[in-house]
């Protein structure tokens, strides 16, 4: 209702602003306001992924980087807006004057095309940004609750009282492929533009979660087929689930369910940094509304969007069992388990007869299918099924173990490992933070959870914040522990001089300072390191970044043998239960565990 009010208002306000200045003056800036509209859509992706690879990952202007789509569509149409009104006033000095009735005539009509028009970019530009899914009330697209059609999928819903975003989006897909067209038109990539932006906001807490992701902090490792654009199958062939009599029920965004077609799985690998940041850090989380695939046919030149009806991740447990969760109903979300740096999820698509995928959309980052893997055919959902089961869905082929230099590695004994500490081996594990701080002083610096855990931040405090001497001894007054999300442990090493696994040691010295400072496990899983803390006599500084790995040894204090009173410990958040097997920095190994070092539960 709120949206439709402001959206009301804004354009019969704009529409009385150009009738009062007459037909020809409303109708100068209309021709301004398609061109600054045409325009910013020409420079939307290019300026928003600008944007995101110039946005700080922490401090004051991350939020930048959550704007950065919304920004980047609304910055070139304001600015292109202004420069073509400069210049036409400049170059026509004069207004033509009509009779009142048909000035006022003709300006209204223009003025409510402006409004309309003007509107609706700021209202797709909105729908980019990092706001709730509730904004005002207004909800583009959103969960079907029709069980007996396909609760759960995402099909369009609100409609506006001006429906100024679907005509602003209407306009532009067709002069992308009329006077303006291009092989890579609006039309093409974009099929459903008024609500790509709001898609991509679906998420835990009501849009909580980020909305988006860099190209680099995501790849296509694998994809697969049941049935083929040649072989099309019933869709209750494709739709049917081990363990179901009965077929999935899935509507497409436009309401309709599919007759016929084929299965398209696609196996996406998410980076450390596509994860969530602040008290969600650690996870990966992701909404059917926040990947989808952009179809073709090529016959017709129709391009639609097709929205997930399933998911394949390891399931809660983080015991390697791989599951297949449907998107089946509201507020299905898939999330990472465990500590691994990287993230394995499969999205499987019911692609409509005579469509051919040519993009996958993530997080409004798109990659094309046509570098992506060919696909694998597996000839029905049983023997996909199959592979769920065994684990195999998600491989891309037999794994290769990276090669990793230990001429240099020190050997650490892990026998009397324990839960707790191991001050001996600089071996922690656990949340522990190994200090204490005021939570009234941590909170200002740092992101704490509800139970005064740091869940995010980076910050120094001098020797007198911190310590028992200084510190409220009441648990809700102090902080000394770090978040840890589900079946993950923290581990914590010591990198201090004299230490097995020092930065100053002859590995550390040979060591690149910027590679990825990580920990391995017997399986070959990595897990890069996710922060620091950091004592001399003077300061003591913690970085904790679950959603922001070290880009290696130059993004931590510098220590030097020279100083008897630093310490320095490197975090990693791992799966729980896991054995690690060493420590390493890009390619050099700095530490060997043995026996392996397990990483207990808290």
């Amino acid at each position: 209702m709120i949206f439709n009010l402001i959206v009301v208002g804004l354009v019969l306000g704009l529409a009385y602003a150009w009738m009062v200045r007459g037909f020809f003056n409303a109708f100068i800036h209309l021709v301004c306001v398609l061109v600054a509209g045409a325009i910013a859509f020409a420079l939307w992706e290019p300026l928003s992924l600008l944007i995101l690879r110039l946005s700080p990952e922490r401090g004051f202007f991350e939020f930048i980087e959550s704007a950065a789509w919304g920004v980047g569509l609304l910055l070139p149409f304001i600015v292109v807006l202004l420069l073509t009104r400069l210049a036409t006033d400049k170059i026509i000095k004069a207004n033509i004057r009509n009779s009142t009735p048909a000035d006022y005539a003709g300006g209204a009509v223009c003025g409510l095309a402006v409004g309309v028009l003007t509107t609706g970019v700021f209202v797709i530009g909105i729908q980019s940004l990092r706001l709730p899914t509730n904004f005002f009330g207004y909800q583009p697209v959103w969960y079907s609750e029709d069980r007996a059609s396909g609760a759960g999928s995402l099909e369009y819903t609100s409609r506006l009282w001006i429906p100024a975003d679907r005509i602003v989006a209407g306009v532009y897909r067709n002069l992308s492929e009329g006077s303006m067209s291009a092989e890579d038109s609006l039309a093409k990539w974009y099929p459903d533009l008024e609500i790509a932006g709001f898609a991509a906001r679906i998420s835990p807490g009501d849009g909580a979660g980020r909305n988006i992701i860099k190209p680099g902090e995501f790849r296509v490792t694998k994809t697969y087929t049941i049935g083929s654009p040649e072989r099309p199958l019933e869709a209750n062939d494709l739709l049917a689930f081990e363990g179901s009599a009965t077929p999935q029920r899935y509507i497409d965004v436009r309401g309709e369910r599919p007759g016929r077609g084929y299965l398209m799985g696609v196996v996406i690998e998410f980076g450390p940094e596509a994860k969530e940041r602040g008290s969600r850090g650690g996870q990966l989380i992701v909404s059917n509304g926040q990947v989808h695939m952009i179809v073709r046919n090529a016959g017709t030149g129709e391009s639609r969007t097709v929205f997930p009806i399933a998911a394949i991740s390891e399931g809660a447990d983080a015991d390697g069992r791989i599951g297949r969760w449907k998107f089946d109903a509201n507020d299905v979300f898939i999330s990472s388990v465990g500590g691994q740096s990287q993230s394995t999820i499969g999205f499987e698509f019911l692609i409509p007869d005579g469509f051919e995928p040519i993009g996958l959309s993530v997080r409004q980052a798109r990659k094309l299918m046509s570098e992506a893997p060919d696909p694998v055919a597996i000839e029905s959902t049983a023997q996909r099924d199959l592979q769920v089961a065994g684990g195999q869905i998600l491989r891309a082929g037999d794994r290769v173990r990276r090669a990793f230099d230990e001429s240099q590695a020190a050997v650490i004994s892990t026998a009397a490992q324990t839960t707790g500490l191991t001050p001996d081996s600089g071996i922690r594990l656990g949340a522990s933070l190994g200090e204490m701080m005021a939570s009234q002083t941590a909170r200002s610096r740092l992101t704490l959870t509800d139970n005064n855990e740091i869940a995010d931040g980076q910050s120094r405090f001098s020797i007198q914040e911190i310590g028992r001497s200084n510190v409220p001894m009441g648990r809700t007054m102090r902080v000394d522990s770090f978040a840890l999300g589900r079946n993950q442990t923290l581990v914590q090493i010591e990198v201090s001089a004299n230490r097995p696994a020092s930065f100053l040691s002859e590995a550390g010295r040979l060591a690149p300072t910027n590679r990825p400072i990580i920990l391995v496990d017997a399986n070959g899983n990595e897990y890069q390191a996710i922060g620091f803390t950091y004592k001399d006599r003077e300061l003591f500084e913690v970085r904790y970044t679950p959603g922001s790995t070290l880009g290696g040894i130059a993004d931590t204090p510098p220590i030097s043998t020279a100083r008897d009173d630093q310490t320095l410990w490197i975090l990693f958040i791992v799966t729980s239960g896991v054995d690690i097997e060493k420590m390493a920095v890009g390619d050099i190994v700095l530490a060997r565990f043995e026996p392996v070092l397990t990483a207990r539960s808290r």
